[in-house]
């Protein structure tokens, strides 16, 4: 399909639609602007405004309605500081407080135990380490002690060349 033949097809499809609306009230949705970068569209006032202010739905009040209600007469109020919601039984209320003690100290056990296996790991890795390094000073004294060796061999062998060359260099001037 060629470009021409759809924007030909969506005029008619636009056309038509627009025929079918000739009777039906328009009502402005959008507000072109113009400005130097192009045309921006914004929302008419008509939907910025809300007409309806004043009116609450019913879940709304009734909602807003849980918030403002006085506590009634006869319910006693919760013990001060309480937190727990007064349906509660004091057996029941008492039984959480056991498993939240419960879950703390098991909570503190396993944070001591995660600490303990830190440490134990830190040690471990200190050992693990300064084996490292003594093992490292040891190498480093035996490379030393070799280089040594063959420097001193070096210079030996030195030695022995340049009084070679100076006795060959002597005799031919005795010779003379």
């Amino acid at each position: 399909m060629s470009a021409a033949f759809v924007v030909e097809a969506v005029d008619a499809i636009m056309s038509a639609a627009l025929a079918n609306l000739d009777g039906l009230e328009v009502v402005e949705l959008l507000s072109p602007a113009r400005s130097a970068f192009g045309i921006a569209f914004d929302l008419t006032d008509q939907f910025k405004s809300t007409p309806r202010t004043g009116v609450q739905s019913q879940a709304r009040a009734r909602l807003e309605g849980y918030v403002s209600t006085p506590v009634k007469e006869g319910q006693p109020k919760s013990p001060a500081g309480d937190s727990l919601p007064r349906l509660l039984s004091e057996g029941r209320a008492a039984k959480l407080h056991i498993e939240n003690e419960a879950k703390r100290q098991a909570a503190e056990c396993a944070r001591a135990k995660e600490v303990e296996r830190a440490r134990s790991l830190s040690d471990w890795l200190k050992g693990k380490v300064s084996h490292a390094l003594e093992k490292r000073k040891d190498l480093l004294a035996e490379v030393s002690q070799k280089a040594k060796m063959h420097a001193e061999a070096v210079e030996g062998t030195l030695r022995r060349v340049q009084e070679a060359e100076e006795h060959r260099t002597r005799r031919p001037s005795r010779a003379s």
